[in-house]
């Protein structure tokens, strides 16, 4: 019986890709309990490759390999359907896991008979960890639902998910959407799970590349932005829209003004536009200010949030640039 599968997508990621699989292959777990899923998304550079090498010496590792890239949520959704384990991991293959990871999610997972676990993450530099510690966000024992709408990350790595939240709500990555899409998937899985737990460990190696995400963004039009709205739109469809209203509120403030206006911001989209934007997210949420949840944010994303509801564009594309200078 196979308790975990780590399903990891893999597409041009050379450099980086034998890191990540020793990451993996080194877990203090047992090894017949534990599958790598490695889903090779038709790279164009020497992955399959080294891919190939990790399959012949580790028999646990189950290689897919596509003929054509068809992206990180197909590979993803491939993974789900085809896992052997009860329990889902994530590892996107430019990162990597602490040797312990799965030991330590188990052991939560068993003790307090969790479906869905969580834990803390480190961003890594070539030279350099810093942990990011969400504590602060989430009860010690069973997280809550107005924790899960408010503050759940995105980000579909260091967390472990029981298959069958997928399976028996349907719950799959979105192929029509490129960015956010997991605000569709892990903040819904942990909102339909019995027992969500958080664990105060930092257990995933985030890598930071050079090489920015957002400079992908210039030039691009406003409607290119709409991801962030679709994605927004389909994850409350799982919501009790009645009984969370404020924390509905915040994850808009989150994803709609603060997450979409700071990416459009950095894309160089106009003034008129930036203020049409704010506009509409006013309309919608009139009283934002006032929401309760605001008063757990950073002194700097309040400040930001308060530039973009006075239309001081001006300053909100500085703070912007700081904000890239930071995160690359």
């Amino acid at each position: 019986m196979i308790d975990v599968t780590v399903i990891v997508p893999i597409y041009n990621v050379e450099k980086y890709l034998e890191k990540c699989l020793d990451s993996l292959v080194e877990q203090d777990y047992d090894k017949e309990k534990i599958e790598i899923l490695a889903v090779e998304d038709g790279s164009t550079d020497q992955s399959k490759e080294i891919l190939k090498q990790y399959v012949e010496k580790y028999s646990f590792i189950t290689p897919k390999y596509l003929e054509k890239n068809q992206g990180v949520s197909y590979a993803r959704n491939l993974g789900i359907k085809e896992a052997k384990g009860n329990f889902i991991i994530f590892c996107d293959s430019d990162d990597y896991y602490e040797r312990d990871t799965i030991s330590k999610f188990m052991k939560v997972a068993n003790e307090k008979n969790a479906d869905f676990v969580m834990a803390n993450y480190y961003i890594s530099y070539e030279n350099k960890d810093i942990k990011v510690d969400i504590s602060n966000y989430f009860a010690k024992d069973i997280i809550t639902k107005q924790e899960i709408i408010s503050y759940m990350t995105l980000t579909s790595c260091s967390k472990m998910i029981k298959k069958s939240i997928f399976i028996d709500n349907n719950i799959y990555y979105p192929e029509d959407i490129k960015r956010c899409e997991e605000l569709t998937v892990i903040p819904v899985l942990a909102y339909l799970a019995e027992k969500p737990i958080f664990m105060n460990e930092a257990l995933y190696h985030y890598y930071q590349r050079k090489a920015s995400a957002s400079n992908s963004n210039k030039g691009k039009g406003i409607e290119e932005f709409d991801f962030f709205d679709i994605t927004f739109e389909r994850f409350i469809e799982y919501i009790d829209q009645k009984k969370y209203q404020q924390e509905i509120e915040f994850k808009a403030i989150e994803q709609l003004l603060y997450g979409k206006l700071l990416v459009m911001l950095k894309a160089r989209i106009s003034k008129k536009e930036l203020v049409d934007e704010i506009g509409k997210f006013k309309r919608k949420y009139p009283n934002f200010l006032k929401n309760p949840y605001l008063k757990r944010y950073s002194k700097a994303k309040v400040i930001f949030i308060k530039l973009l509801n006075y239309k001081m564009i001006f300053l909100a594309k500085i703070f912007a640039k700081l904000h890239e200078k930071l995160t690359g």
